[in-house]
């Protein structure tokens, strides 16, 4: 990783790598990834699904909000 966070690779020792090692990683890392956006897309919709919104007086009506009121 450079200091931007991007991956660099040495193109020698790239070409002279075992190429099935190098698929299997970025399959590994792509299933891996896909796996975690999975997650976070169900438990934002499972999130939203379980909020009704605000209400016609301008609160906020989620379940289980009383506990945060004092925060707001």
């Amino acid at each position: 990783m450079n200091a931007k966070g991007r991956m660099t690779i040495d193109e020698d020792t790239f070409k002279k790598s075992d190429m099935s090692k190098v698929q299997r990683f970025f399959q590994n890392y792509g299933s891996s990834i896909a796996t975690n956006a999975s997650l976070v897309d169900y438990y934002m919709t499972t999130q939203a699904n379980a909020a009704n919104g605000y209400t016609s007086d301008g609160t906020y009506n989620v379940q289980g909000n009383a506990r945060y009121a004092s925060n707001v």
